[in-house]
């Protein structure tokens, strides 16, 4: 069983994932309506629904079908398609999409410059491109971040200027960059709800935690209330355009 079949069914749960004043702001730096709108690495389906709102049709595409049969399950627009499909090898013809999102998407793909490029060549001319991560919330956190998920499930880990200059190696310009932090997020319940960790792995995160240095914890808005730890979580959305 694969690292994201593990997860799917509990996906939706997560307290950052469906955070509503989260969801709003992506919602609000998307300005515009669109014809036909594209889900890059879409899971189980939060932001395609999201985009769908305000798209003629979208299209959901995900490598695992877990998650995408629990995105299924979950929509009820009639405008939404799900594909079965690796953005390292995108089936769309060049020129198609006025709109392209990807969430937590760039941080577990093998190259990101590739599905970056081909996020440019499937959008029209001023199309728009979205890229959303959680990323360290300081360069002195970076440490703590991928001791964290080199348990959690290793993956690329972007600052904001990571994600600019992949965009700005995609071709994208006019690129714009925004941030949101989802505050005082329950560190056990995060983990409790990602059913790849053993206790013995989510224990061990929680140290890393609690050792962190006075500055660390500050720039995590870390706090301690009644044996629970709350972080603060660093989001970033870079826009760009063709």
């Amino acid at each position: 069983m694969s690292y994201f079949d593990e997860r799917a069914n509990k996906y939706d749960s997560q307290q950052w994932a469906i955070d509503q004043g989260f969801l709003k702001y992506i919602d609000s730096v998307i300005d515009g309506i669109y014809d036909l709108s594209l889900d890059v690495g879409c899971g189980t389906g939060i932001i395609t629904r999201l985009i769908a709102e305000k798209s003629n049709l979208t299209v959901g595409i995900d490598r695992n079908r877990s998650m995408l049969g629990i995105a299924v399950e979950n929509t009820h627009q009639d405008n939404i398609i799900y594909m079965n499909m690796d953005a390292h090898y995108m089936r769309f013809s060049n020129d198609m999409f006025d709109l392209i999102t990807s969430r937590n998407c760039f941080r577990f793909l093998d190259d990101p410059l590739t599905v970056a490029t081909n996020c440019y060549l499937a959008l029209d001319d001023e199309g728009l491109f979205c890229i959303i991560e959680g990323v360290p919330p300081s360069d002195r956190t970076r440490s703590v971040y991928k001791q964290v998920f080199d348990i959690k499930g290793k993956r690329n880990i972007f600052m904001e200027r990571d994600l600019v200059r992949l965009m700005k190696k995609a071709g994208f310009s006019g690129i714009t960059t925004h941030t949101y932090i989802l505050r005082s997020q329950n560190i056990w319940d995060w983990l409790r709800k990602d059913d790849s960790l053993t206790d013995s792995d989510r224990y061990s995160i929680m140290d890393i935690h609690i050792n962190m240095t006075d500055k660390q914890k500050k720039d995590y808005g870390f706090k301690a209330v009644d044996g629970n730890i709350f972080c603060d979580f660093t989001n970033k959305i870079v826009i760009g355009r063709k």
